[in-house]
């Protein structure tokens, strides 16, 4: 707890100190509108970042899932594509979809798989160079369902995997370093699992395993 405590504190310091000293900044009678209106979006993206930091560290502590409702896959996929899609746009992403889940169906908390799917989804778009492509499989297995996301960015290190997990770790520098903590947090507390598979130069896939309603 102590460990984290400070983590969080190191955090949090970071972009509030920056956010303290645009907001300084936009005192100066000297500004010219341009440079105020700068420093007032700076000011603003710093703040957006605490607030993400804050919603980050409440989900993780949270744990766990609620509400739970009979959710069809490939409903959840269609809307995780509207949600996905404009950023793929935007970083010239060519996104595929291979969607085999058929009828099947699971019960769960909507909102926290489809959270962690999109946490995924994200960092794809982070890791890829422009004009890359990012697929995201959704397949059956026997006694799971698997969804799979793959983009073939720069890889990840292994001697980083694990540590990706962990809370606070982070290899971006705008990174809370929650977001694949909670994604575990969340699979887990649903009886599934997460796992990397990555080398360098030839991309990375993270993998989820949940249990299947009908599954043998």
């Amino acid at each position: 707890m102590g460990e984290m405590a400070a983590n969080l504190a190191h955090q949090l310091r970071t972009p509030l100190s920056t956010a303290l000293i645009y907001a300084n900044h936009l005192g100066g009678d000297a500004l010219a509108p341009s440079e105020r209106k700068k420093l007032a979006t700076k000011t603003i993206e710093r703040l957006h970042h605490l607030e993400h930091l804050t919603k980050d560290m409440l989900r993780f502590v949270k744990g766990e899932t609620n509400q739970l409702e009979t959710v069809v896959i490939s409903s959840l996929i269609a809307e995780l594509q509207q949600v996905v899609e404009p950023q793929m746009k935007q970083h010239n992403l060519l996104f595929t979809v291979n969607d085999y889940s058929a009828d099947e169906f699971l019960v769960t908390d909507r909102q926290a798989l489809c959270g962690a799917l999109i946490n995924l989804l994200e960092n794809a778009v982070q890791a890829s160079p422009v004009g890359s492509q990012i697929s995201f499989t959704i397949r059956l297995e026997k006694s799971n369902i698997v969804f799979s996301v793959l983009d073939n960015g720069p890889g990840i290190d292994s001697m980083l995997q694990e540590r990706l997990f962990e809370p606070f770790f982070t290899t971006r520098s705008e990174g809370t370093g929650l977001g694949l903590a909670i994604a575990r947090s969340v699979i887990q507390s649903m009886g599934g699992s997460i796992q990397i598979n990555s080398s360098i130069e030839r991309g990375t896939e993270f993998v989820i395993r949940l249990p299947r309603c009908n599954g043998d």
